[in-house]
């Protein structure tokens, strides 16, 4: 189905498909939000570039206005699915310039320099 092919996006090891409002990953599916839908879809489309608040306000909500904490609040979900589904992919807040999606590469141990803390007592 070509329609259906026409509205999935790959996000890293995440598939959205738009139509169903499916977020996937290899091996479960979180059913989403028309909102939240189209807040996955604006970042797909603008990978690892900053996407305003304002860009967000007119794609997500159209008709009438919206606070800035309703925002917040829709991207705190979503960053919530997008957490519990791939802990690689996140939204990060761009001071004075919106939001940005990004990927990050699975942390190898044997790279990663043994760290331990000790709490001191008073």
């Amino acid at each position: 189905d070509t329609q259906a092919s026409a509205t999935t996006k790959q996000i890293g090891t995440l598939q959205l498909a738009a139509a169903k409002r499916a977020l996937s990953s290899v091996s479960e599916t979180d059913f989403l939000t028309p909102i939240e839908t189209r807040i996955i879809e604006l970042f797909a489309d603008s990978l690892r570039q900053p996407v305003s608040r304002k860009d967000l306000k007119k794609v997500c909500w159209a008709k009438g206005k919206i606070s800035d904490n309703a925002l917040t609040r829709k991207i705190y979900e979503v960053r919530k699915v997008l957490r519990r589904l791939d802990p690689q992919i996140n939204i990060r807040t761009i001071y004075g310039a919106g939001f940005e999606l990004t990927l990050s590469e699975p942390v190898n141990p044997r790279q990663v320099g043994h760290f331990s803390y000790h709490a001191g007592t008073l």
